[in-house]
Parts: structure tokens; sequence; C-alpha cells
């Protein structure tokens, strides 16, 4: 079970193995193949190095950018939210002594009132809430009820009901008698005498609660205790001091001047950060007395730091962008450059001359294009030139073979003109020998006929279904008396099996009285010329083999060539006009053949290969 288990582990890890490797080859093989795709990814590269670059210099060039700046207005709008909150807490406890779910209107009064308790709360509502409505307020400014004070500060939720030890004992603030005191206990039996049954208890607030003097010294301490206090007072209308918290010395104030610096407190904050003792002045309605809320305070310092706006990173991440992309497209850049370099030498005639392909995408792909280019207009050149040799030496060859036997012509019949000859014998000699070489002149223009109609106009072909079996007996049998009279022996091979092929007949006899008419010229005598016809694979390949002395593969190649000759001496009697050969190639290559020549030792053997029928 073991073996089965790792073999069926092995085999998992394996198809998993490749079907992770195999996408990643070939994504890499695309992105290798398209040079769109490796731009894009060295754009997207560089992009994001050139990001991680100017977050990095901005990182490193944070300490001496960060700035702080020190600040005391946000300290003097705290206090002066704080102080507002104990004038408003104040007068709730005056209006409603602490218990505010009692009364209907208090409870509306309470929805409306959101002022913040904490100092956190306080900087969070700094920015919407006008922190100079108190400051510099004067008698001139008071209103002639409660509400007139409440109406100056925030609004905030009523404090909690104040304990019983908070009742006053029935003596003002300033020495005459309180009025009495309605608590929540008088209040509770009013409602009970005038409560109907069915209706939910509703009544009235009265006038106003009296606050006992030591919850007020005691409110004024617990907000003296909050960061950045220094100094509270409650005055009276004349000035004097009525509470403070511990620590002040004022024990009075002169009102105008009260004013004056509370006005000078409020545009020196708002036009500097010096830091610089401030005061607050609210009115307050205490105990049916009108009063003052002052607060003397020392600002403390808010430090806040900020970044200083710079272009380094900016230029670090263009520096970096442009360096790497650079760096990547460099090498695709040399690419070019050599495919320019390589277009200028072409195009000044060096084509020799190969651009290297460096790279599997269309920049290689072009260097490629470039390179088979330049291969095909070499080759053509070359194939131009060499025709246009082989036709200066068709031009001498022809030239060569029209006037030998021309002049040959000329002086035999002005010598039978002249009647320059002893008989008739003689005369007829002469005519004989003039009539051959016309016969020659005549055969040497019709190949030349022959071969030009075969280049511009192509084969035309009769096909039908031969056996070549009988094809190449009958011209066997006519070259054997031919082969006899110049000394050689015919040699016939033929398969047992009768081989067809869809040809024109006419034009391969061509073709193969060529092969036998070289090799009855060019082999040596005596010698044995060999005629093999055999089938190879679903083909029919005809060899004539006869002896010589060519013996170099570039005179092999360039037999086929037009106006080439094998006999370099250009004899009348052994020479032609070099197109016999080429001919042969046209009409095998029309019938969607082959033919080449091979050399084994002292034989040459001319191959045919054509398709079988």
């Amino acid at each position: 079970m073991k073996p089965n288990r790792s073999r069926r582990f092995g085999k998992i890890w394996g198809l998993l193995v490749r079907g992770i490797v195999r996408p990643v080859i070939l994504c890499k093989q695309n992105v290798m193949r398209s040079l769109r795709m490796q731009l894009i990814l060295a754009f997207a590269l560089c992009i994001g190095v050139a990001a991680a670059a100017g977050g990095l210099v901005s990182e490193l060039t944070k300490s001496w950018r960060t700035a702080s700046s020190i600040s005391y207005i946000q300290d003097k709008e705290i206090t002066a939210n704080q102080v507002r909150r104990l004038v408003e807490r104040l007068e709730q406890i005056q209006k409603y002594g602490g218990d505010v779910d009692k009364y209907p209107a208090a409870k509306e009064e309470s929805d409306l009132k959101h002022l913040p308790s904490t100092d956190q709360e306080l900087q969070n509502r700094k920015e919407t809430e006008d922190t100079g409505t108190g400051i510099g307020s004067g008698p001139d400014r008071q209103a002639d009820s409660g509400s007139s004070a409440s109406s100056t500060a925030p609004k905030s939720a009523a404090p909690s009901p104040m304990p019983e030890s908070a009742v006053p004992d029935g003596t003002g603030t300033n020495g005459q008698a309180a009025p009495e005191p309605a608590g929540p206990g008088a209040a509770e039996a009013d409602s009970k005498k005038t409560q109907t049954p069915g209706k939910a208890s509703e009544q009235p607030a009265p006038s106003f609660f009296p606050v006992n003097p030591a919850d007020i010294q005691s409110l004024l301490n617990d907000e003296a205790d909050r960061p950045g206090r220094k100094s509270l007072y409650i005055i009276d209308a004349a000035g004097k001091v009525l509470y403070r918290t511990k620590g002040s010395g004022e024990s009075r104030f002169d009102i105008p001047q009260l004013v004056g610096s509370a006005m000078d407190s409020e545009d020196t904050f708002r036009e500097s950060h010096e830091n610089r003792e401030f005061t607050f002045m609210y009115p307050l309605l205490l105990n049916g007395t009108q009063s003052y809320l002052v607060a003397k305070a020392v600002p403390e310092a808010q430090i806040s730091y900020h970044e200083q706006d710079t272009s380094l990173p900016l230029i670090a991440g263009i520096a970096t962008f442009l360096g790497l992309f650079y760096w990547i497209t460099r090498r695709k850049m040399q690419l070019i450059e050599e495919m320019a370099q390589g277009l200028v030498q072409m195009s000044q005639g060096n084509l020799a001359h190969r651009v290297p392909e460096r790279s599997q995408d269309e920049l290689g792909v072009l260097a490629g294009h470039m390179n088979s280019m330049a291969f095909d207009l070499q080759h053509s050149l070359e194939e131009e030139r060499k025709s246009q040799r082989l036709k200066n030496e068709l031009i001498t060859n022809v030239s060569h073979d029209l006037r030998t036997p021309l002049t040959l012509i000329i002086g035999y019949l002005r010598l039978l003109k002249d009647k320059d000859y002893k008989d008739e014998e003689q005369a007829a000699n002469y005519m004989q020998i003039a009539y051959g070489r016309a016969e020659k002149l005549k055969i040497l223009i019709d190949e030349l006929f022959e071969f030009s109609r075969m280049t511009n106009e192509g084969v035309p072909l009769a096909k039908q279904s031969v056996c070549v079996n009988d094809l190449i007996y009958q011209l066997s049998e006519e070259y054997i008396t031919i082969a006899e009279q110049n000394g050689l022996t015919l040699r016939l091979v033929l398969p047992p099996m009768r081989l067809f092929v869809s040809m024109d007949p006419d034009q391969m006899i061509r073709v193969f009285e060529n092969l036998l008419t070289n090799a009855v010229k060019y082999s040596p005598k005596p010698s044995t010329i060999e005629v093999i016809v055999q089938e190879e694979d679903r083909d029919v390949k005809v060899t004539v083999i006869n002896e010589g002395d060519l013996s170099e593969t570039a005179e092999l190649d360039r037999l086929f060539d037009r106006f080439y000759r094998m006999d370099a001496a250009r004899s009348s009697d052994t020479g032609g006009s070099g197109l016999g050969l080429a001919i042969a190639r046209s009409i095998v290559e029309a019938h969607d053949g082959r033919i080449w020549a091979e050399s084994r030792g002292k034989s040459i053997m001319f191959h045919v290969k054509l398709r079988r029928y």
C-alpha cells in the first residue's frame, strides 16, 4: 500500500508542478516573442520602482522637511467653552433646580442644548463654534432676564440635580434676604394638589432656585482644576468679588477696565500667537442678582507638526524612472542601431553583411527578414551577374560557332563560284562540306530560338500516360548504332514491372536524347554507356552513366546553367551551344520532376526523377 500511495503522491506532485511550471514557461515565451509586452512590463516596472524611490526619498527627508508651529488660540478657545459651560450650569441649576425631567419646558430646552462636557469634545467643536460670543461683554450687553445670558452661551445638557445640602439657607449673596426657596419638594406638593386623575403631572417651573454658595465655590474650584485655568471670579455689578478660586488674589475689579481687557484679549488672540494672559467676562444672573463670571488665564502652548511641500521625491521618482527605463531598453536600442547600420551597409552594396539576430521578438524577426532579404538580393545579383557572364560567353561562343561554319560555307561556295576545282567529284565534295556546315548552323539557330521561347513563354505540355520502359527501350535501339559508330557500348537495364508516368512524350524524348547525345559525344573511346530505369518509392528514376573527366563539384553544378559548355576548347566537332542541358532542366521541372548530375570515380551520372502515374 505504501508504494502505491507514494506513487500516487508522486503523480499528483508531478501534475501540480507541470500545471504551474508550464504556464510560467508559456508566459515567458510569449513575453520574449512580443516587443509590445516587454515594453509594457518594463514601463510598469519602472513606474513601480519610481514610486518606491519617491516614497523612500520622502521618508528619508521627512526629518528635515517636518516643521513645527506653536499656537495659543486652541487653548484659549477651550477655556472659553469651559467657562461658558460653567455659566450654563449655574443658570440650569437656578432655573430648574437640577431636576430637568420634571418640567416639560425644561425638557424641550434641554433637547436643544448639546454643550460638550469634555475638553476633547470642545476641541472637536472649536471650528464650528463662535468662541468670541462672551468676550468683551459688558453691562451694556446684558439682557433683562436670566435667559439673556444663556442665549449668548453654547447649549448643553442640564446638570444633575443638586443635593439637598446645596439648597441655600435663605440668605442672598449681597446680604439681603433671599426669596422663599421653592425646591423640588414644594413643586412636587403643588403638583399633587393640581393633579387630575388620568393626566400626567405637569406644572411650570418656579422663577429660580437659589444656589448654595458652597456649591458655587465647588463649581469654580472644579473648573479651575482643569488644565490651563489660572483663576475664576464671580463679581457683582460694582466689581466686587463674590466668589473666587484658590490662589486668586483680586478682591475687586474695575468694570470698564475689565471690559477693555476682555476686548484686548479678543483682538490679541485673533492676530498673534503670543503667550499673554487673556481675560473672559460673561454676564450671569446669580440668585436674582446681576453678576459676571470672569476668567483670567495664561494659555498653554499647542505644538503642531506639518511636513513642508517639496519636489524632491517627485524629482527622485522621475530620475529613477528615466534611468531604469533607459537601462532596460538600451539592449533593444542597440539592436535597432545594429539594424540601422546593417541597412546602411546593405544600401551601399555590401549584401554579405548580416544583422545579428539577438532576440525572439519582433526585432529578431525583423533582423531575420533583413538577412533573408540581403541573401535573396545577393543571390539575385549573383544570378544576374552569372547570367550576364553566360550571355557574354554565349555571344562569344555563338559568334564563334556561327562564324566558323559560315566562313567555311562562304569559302567553299566561292570556290564553286570561281570553278576552282579539278573535277566534278571535288566540286561535289565542296558542296557536301558547305551543306553540312549549313545544317549545323541551322541546328544552333534552332536551339537558340527554342531556349528563348521556353524561357519567355514556358514549356507547353501535352501530357499523357506513357510507359517509361518502352520509351527508353526505343531510344536505346536508335542510339545503339550511333554508339557503335563511335566505339561505344550501350547497355540498357529495365525493371520487370512496367512503370507509367504522366508526361509529354515529345518533350521527354528530347530530354533523354540530349543526355544520350552528350554521353556519346563526351565519352572516351572505347567505353560503355549505361541506361538504368528503376522505381524509387512513388517515383521513376532514369539514370544515364558514361565515363568522363569531370571531377570538380563546381563543374557539376554548372552543367545545367545556360550557355555553359564542358568543352572549353570550343571544338566545332564536339562543342555545342551549351543550351541542351538547360533546356532539359526546364522540361523536367515543367513535369514537376528533378534532374541532376553526380560524379563517381571516372563516371558521370545524370539522373531524371519523375512522379509515377
